[in-house]
């Protein structure tokens, strides 16, 4: 087993799964409180090493990796939408704009050793897009669930004009940080 995996997300299994890895998943038991002190980046770093901290056992032969991600948009740090409506409005402030996806790791080592760093990439969406394309995804309810409101693994990258930084960053994991951080021990 590579590592154990402290998280929920179905994108985050599925890619790593696609990726070839060979992990365990343990759901955190952890309650995600934003502390609106705190910078973007440190408050995904917080929430990553809370869900770690919450899957963690002394016993574990395997480093354990907590992740969070956070949209940063406009000055505001957004999370998934409680709604269809709040997932319409989201998008429809999105269009034609750049955004900050946000992803905080935190990895706990056997003997208690930690290494936790964030990565940020950029997305841009569509300023074109239209109201029955918008209306069409929001009718898949790929919007549930998921930072922002979309995903680039489904038809919202249909929404998309421009990524820039890593791609894999944008579905929740900053992979090529991750392997390096996982090489290092």
């Amino acid at each position: 087993m590579d590592f154990i995996l402290a998280s929920s997300s179905k994108n985050r299994q599925k890619l790593l799964h696609e990726l070839g890895y060979d992990f365990e998943i343990k759901i955190p038991d952890y309650a995600e409180i934003i502390n609106p002190d705190l910078r973007p980046h440190e408050q995904v770093l917080e929430f990553a090493k809370g869900k770690a901290l919450s899957a963690w056992n002394i016993e574990m032969k395997s480093p354990l990796i907590g992740l969070d991600s956070m949209i940063h948009f406009e000055g505001k740090s957004l999370g998934k939408p409680k709604s269809k409506a709040e997932a319409q409005n989201m998008i429809e402030n999105f269009k034609g704009k750049w955004q900050e996806v946000i992803t905080g790791v935190c990895v706990f080592f056997p003997g208690g050793d930690t290494q936790s760093f964030y990565e940020i990439s950029k997305v841009k969406f569509r300023a074109d897009i239209s109201e029955t394309e918008l209306n069409d995804f929001l009718d898949t309810k790929i919007w549930e669930g998921k930072c922002g409101g979309y995903s680039v693994l489904s038809s919202g990258i249909k929404l998309i004009e421009s990524i820039e930084g890593d791609f894999y960053n944008i579905i929740g994991i900053p992979i090529l940080k991750l392997n390096q951080a996982l090489r290092s021990r």
